[in-house]
């Protein structure tokens, strides 16, 4: 029994003595066999950020027991994490070549606490420090990385919140109106997310890739235009693109006259718009800041 709760709190990255815890009151599997399970180790990972939220593993419980909550989310697919592997943060720093610094920053870079170094790490954390070692190969410096790293994660986050807004204002909130508990909402989600969560992946990957293709083109045409001014075949002669301004006045008497989710509809349409009239000209968006925007053209003089 002390093997399995060690190897689950090595998994779940949470303290041995927290996973004894949950065994007492009936929050984990008692049974030896029971405790090498995936679903023991998302539910011990689970309970570990609700206790450190400040709920109790009792009262969350009692809300399971009374039937008025779900965990059976925890088995989704979609709640599947990469596995930790058999070696510390610091003994996988020290297999790449890199700090144990550089491994903590690379978390912070992420947006996540830095682990310890005798925690276990992840089969992801692998990946990234392989990709890492991928471009210092190839002359960039850490700083570089990380910032681009980071930039992979503040996108992904908002994506991810994205998910969780739309769900929340176009699904749960009209279901919680017609009469459903807290309890059907989870299992509801729960069926939805099987069904949706890996075509979405899909749907990200492939808009990725499109996007991707059409920036690495331009990437080769730069190339190819180079080389036309290095053999002199071809001088090319540098025009700046036009840049655009704009901004949705009125937004915080909107929100008050309208709500929230009105005021979010109307500044969504205002991107949508502004988008499509940057990419018809050739440009781009740049940067959005709240409902403030920039985006670029080809030509100050192009229609």
């Amino acid at each position: 029994m002390s093997d399995r709760i060690q190897e689950i709190a090595e998994r779940a990255n949470v303290p041995e003595a927290f996973v004894r815890q949950l065994v007492a009151p009936g929050a984990l599997p008692g049974e030896d066999r029971e405790l090498g399970s995936f679903r023991v180790v998302r539910r011990a990972r689970l309970l570990w950020s609700w206790t450190a939220a400040g709920l109790s593993v009792e009262t969350v419980l009692a809300l399971i027991n009374k039937g008025a909550l779900s965990l059976a989310f925890l088995d989704a697919p979609v709640m599947a994490l990469p596995e930790r592997l058999d070696r510390s943060y610091e003994q996988l720093a020290a297999e790449h070549g890199v700090p144990m610094s550089f491994v903590l920053a690379l978390h912070q870079s992420l947006g996540f606490a830095p682990p310890e170094p005798s925690d276990r790490a992840g089969e992801d954390d692998a990946t990234m420090l392989e990709v890492a070692g991928l471009f210092g190969a190839a002359g960039v410096g850490d700083d570089a990385t990380l910032r681009l790293l980071a930039v992979y994660a503040d996108s992904l986050r908002r994506i991810a919140k994205a998910e969780a807004d739309y769900y929340e204002s176009n699904i749960e909130r009209r279901l919680r109106a017609n009469g459903l508990d807290e309890r059907q909402l989870i299992e509801l989600g729960t069926q939805l997310g099987d069904r949706v969560i890996g075509l979405l992946e899909r749907v990200l990957l492939m808009v990725y890739r499109r996007h991707r293709e059409h920036l690495w083109t331009e990437h080769a045409i730069n190339h190819v235009e180079q080389a036309l001014e290095s053999s002199g075949l071809q001088t090319r002669v540098p025009q700046p693109p036009a840049i655009c301004f704009v901004d949705l006045t009125g937004y915080t008497r909107l929100t008050e006259e309208r709500g929230d989710e009105a005021a979010a509809q109307v500044a969504g349409r205002l991107v949508a718009l502004v988008n499509d009239i940057s990419r018809r000209r050739g440009g781009r968006p740049v940067r959005w800041l709240g409902t403030a925007g920039c985006s670029t053209s080809a030509s100050p003089g192009q229609p």
